[in-house]
């Protein structure tokens, strides 16, 4: 299902929540570039952990780059969560852009994926890693 560049913002990510559950043929979920700021990511991956049938998630170019520390921590979290959960997800998609980056705020995530045995595909492209976002992946990356 594709509803990227929508302005969903919270509104939407609400009653994507709301339906999740019930979401058994949903396989990729878009929502690239649908205003959604890290209280509606913590919604939505909150919701999505209980989605039977999701494979693929594309959050790109949401995420502001100026953002509160505790939200954005709170995001990041619930997207770890999501991957530790009954969620099937194989693939999700963080890609940055003019204004979304964000950098070494993926650090948490990567340091997940050295114990996550689901994710296959992982796109975090065009976010201003910078050195300890590489070196996060590089370990990751060796014990996964």
């Amino acid at each position: 299902m594709c509803l990227a560049k929508n302005n969903l913002g919270i509104t939407g990510a609400r009653g994507i929540m709301s339906v999740a559950a019930e979401m058994n043929n949903i396989e990729k979920l878009d929502l690239s570039e649908c205003d959604l700021d890290d209280e509606c990511i913590t919604i939505l991956a909150e919701g999505l952990c209980h989605c039977p049938a999701l494979k693929q998630l594309n959050i790109s170019r949401n995420l502001s780059s100026k953002a509160d520390k505790k939200l954005r921590n709170q995001s990041i979290e619930a997207l770890i969560n999501l991957l530790a959960s009954q969620c099937p997800i194989e693939s999700l998609i963080i890609c940055g852009g003019r204004g979304t980056q964000i950098g070494a705020d993926l650090i948490p995530l990567i340091d997940a994926l050295g114990s996550d045995e689901k994710l296959l595909h992982l796109d975090i492209s065009n976010q201003a890693m910078g050195n300890r976002c590489a070196s996060a992946l590089f370990k990751a990356l060796q014990t996964n």
